[in-house]
């Protein structure tokens, strides 16, 4: 249900004024009942906005420390450090996952293309052991853990999200084997 108005509050560089509109739309036509958003250019903040509600119960406001959480962040970093690799030409969108990472070709994984990889066509929706912490936080593992993974179906012919084997890890193994200086892409959260 969209709200009749809502009130945003912090502060804004007077050049965000159609960022500010936008924001304002997703509570009054599209049903947002709270959110933020802040955006920092060479370190200095353009925006940063909040509004709504954060329990629609108990009608709490949305405050500038709101806590809430966040999934997906590193698929879109990741897919940059992927598009990074191929326009510099170490990494093709088309070449097979093994060109770049051998031991990931088991199980009739040999064929699977970067491309596949990025577009949930490898068959990797889900991991067969139960992941413990310690494993989340060991990439070499997860690697070890997704190389020796059988594809749900026929790599290619379905679609099928990757949830925790995409991303972070996937193309850490695959880009740092691919990059010329062999540096591998790291983080400490995912």
């Amino acid at each position: 249900m969209a709200a009749a108005s809502v009130t945003i509050h912090g502060d804004t560089d007077d050049r965000m004024g159609s960022v500010i509109d936008e924001f304002r739309t997703n509570f009054e036509r599209h049903g947002d009942v709270g959110a933020s958003l802040a955006v920092y250019q060479h370190g200095r903040p353009l925006i940063d906005i909040w509004a709504g509600v954060r329990d629609r119960r108990s009608s709490a406001p949305w405050e500038r420390d709101t806590c809430v959480p966040v999934f997906s962040t590193t698929k879109g970093i990741a897919a940059l450090v992927v598009a990074v690799g191929v326009s510099r030409g170490f990494l093709s969108y088309d070449a097979p996952v093994i060109q770049y990472w051998p031991e990931f070709g088991t199980h009739g994984k040999d064929d699977v293309t970067v491309r596949q990889l990025l577009d949930h066509q490898a068959g990797l929706a889900a991991l067969t052991p139960p992941l413990r912490t310690a494993d989340l936080l060991d990439l070499d593992q997860l690697a070890v853990i997704l190389a020796n993974e059988v594809p749900r179906w026929t790599p290619g012919t379905r679609l099928g999200e990757m949830v925790i084997t995409r991303f972070r890890w996937a193309f850490s193994s695959t880009r740092s084997s691919a990059e010329p200086n062999r540096k591998a892409v790291r983080s400490g959260s995912s």
